[in-house]
């Protein structure tokens, strides 16, 4: 099934980038602290651990949105119109029409044959009498 693979690899890179961003965060965060430390400004852990709380729940909010945005778009590219050109509605339509003048038009050349028949054999008919 190519979307569930389709599906499959779409987690894995999304964990990869998740995984990838925190990891930048840390390091940024350590990085900070170690300047925080060296100017004797401590701030309150329970606060710094709050706040980077709070920030990865919105990244992994954004993130999920982000996902979810991308899943929609798939599932507009799998359930969508055909590729084929031939399966559009489109289509469908054209050669309906199509095949309905041109029955109109075998009827209606029938008709004319016919009355055209009658026509000739009502007046040969008349000749030979």
């Amino acid at each position: 099934n190519i979307h569930a693979n389709y599906s499959f690899h779409l987690k894995i890179v999304y964990f990869i980038i998740i995984m990838t961003s925190r990891i930048i965060s840390f390091i940024k965060f350590f990085q900070r602290g170690n300047a925080a430390a060296a100017s004797g400004a401590n701030p309150n852990s329970w606060a710094t651990v709050g706040l980077w709380r709070r920030f990865f729940e919105l990244k992994e909010q954004e993130e999920q949105e982000n996902y979810e945005s991308v899943v929609e778009i798939l599932q507009e590219l799998y359930d969508g119109p055909s590729l084929r050109p031939i399966e559009s509605e489109q289509a469908i339509q054209t050669r309906r029409e199509m095949m309905r003048d041109y029955y109109r038009g075998l009827r209606s050349s029938n008709t004319n044959n016919n009355s055209s028949n009658g026509v000739a054999a009502y007046m040969n008919n008349n000749n030979n009498n």
